[in-house]
């Protein structure tokens, strides 16, 4: 790749230092289209429920712009869970394991693309449980070398 830092600047050879914040949204968690839903899994009501859904189901989606090697913050709020834990994956790259109700923030560099699961994690029994909301955000600014070339 080539870069310039003027019009007519002949030397292409040093990236220019610009920096990029990544503006993201919550993650609709009510829209059923966007999931790929595992066994007794919903979403609706602005909510993603789950039912007695058994060991290693899943939910997952992609998650636009969400760029490898750059450092997110993940937001979850958890309604209600009744027994075992949700594993909660972005990109690769574990955020957390959900077993209580609460609302759960923390920061991942996913490794290999875009995409969120959330994966049943009770080999003893079913889940029931809601996801009430879902928040990604940026914690640095993109740098021209994190983003891929076409």
């Amino acid at each position: 790749m080539k870069y310039r830092k003027t019009q007519n600047d002949h030397d292409t050879t040093e990236q220019p230092d610009v920096l990029m914040w990544v503006n993201q949204t919550p993650v609709p968690v009510k829209v059923a289209g966007d999931w790929a839903l595992g066994t007794n899994m919903v979403a609706t009501s602005g909510s993603l429920v789950l039912t007695a859904s058994p060991d290693a189901e899943v939910a997952k989606r992609n998650i636009p712009g969400i760029v490898e090697n750059h450092q997110y913050k993940v937001t979850i709020i958890l309604d209600s869970i009744d027994a075992g834990g949700l594993d909660v994956v972005l990109g690769g790259a574990s955020v957390v394991s959900l077993n209580s109700a609460n609302t759960f923030v923390a920061t991942v560099r996913p490794t290999y693309g875009n995409e969120l699961t959330i994966t049943v994690d009770n080999a003893a029994s079913v889940i029931t449980a809601a996801i009430s909301s879902i928040t990604i955000e940026a914690v640095e600014p993109l740098r021209m070398e994190q983003i891929p070339v076409i």
